[in-house]
């Protein structure tokens, strides 16, 4: 066995998230035509400073940069793909013609949730949220998230697979976690009420289930360009 098909068995080996993750940093190596600014900016603390959670909101909202914030430190958000707000928006899109007239209402991505991580005060920005119940017009973060949805970047594909796996769930009202990868077909659901265990779909003809608002979608609809 050559040295190629050694490392072609090797990938073979990976489960289905580690080759997706692989995928990523192997199409990240190149230029796309579709690529904007993602990679441009890695996802890291940018302040150098302490911040409390007030002074973190009162610097959202002066900055043109959208920022999230772990413990006192904020941490800079990267551009997306146009491939990733296709992905996001066809979900949006989605969940709102399910939702209307219900009491659950979908929001884009420039709207954070909040939780408690070890005493620590976390405000991320989901790429989609659902969330249950009239919210505070002036509100600065979501009450009552049921769903939450991240589409994989390459510069902060191991926060959501990891970091945010762990901690949305300590939302209590939180019941479902999607991860969608952005260059492959694979989408990976995490609930509640199967002890947060992945269920990974990879085919087009799959159907993701989001049981927390009884809907049904295809991955062929959320992968479909706009």
């Amino acid at each position: 066995m050559n040295r190629f098909e050694e490392i072609r068995e090797a990938v073979r080996q990976l489960p289905p998230f580690r080759r997706e993750e692989l995928a990523e940093w192997i199409l990240n190596l190149g230029d796309f035509e579709d690529q904007v600014a993602e990679a441009a900016m890695e996802y890291r603390s940018t302040v150098g400073v302490y911040l409390t959670p007030e002074e973190y909101m009162r610097m959202e909202d002066d900055s043109e940069i959208r920022h999230e914030y772990i413990g006192g430190e904020a941490f800079a958000m990267s551009g997306v793909t146009v491939r990733h707000a296709d992905i996001a928006q066809n979900v949006f899109a989605e969940l709102r013609g399910h939702l209307g007239g219900s009491a659950c209402r979908p929001y884009f991505g420039h709207v954070k949730v909040a939780l408690r991580v070890d005493r620590a005060d976390v405000y991320y920005y989901p790429d989609v949220t659902v969330a249950r119940g009239p919210q505070e017009a002036d509100g600065q973060f979501l009450a009552e998230p049921l769903l939450i949805v991240e589409v994989l970047s390459p510069s902060t594909q191991h926060i959501d697979r990891r970091e945010k796996r762990l901690n949305y769930p300590l939302i209590p009202t939180v019941e479902e976690y999607l991860v969608i990868a952005q260059h492959t077909a694979q989408v990976i659901i995490h609930r509640r009420a199967e002890d947060w265990k992945p269920q990974v779909l990879t085919s087009l003809a799959d159907v993701a289930e989001f049981r927390s608002i009884d809907f049904r979608l295809s991955l062929e609809k959320i992968y479909k360009p706009i």
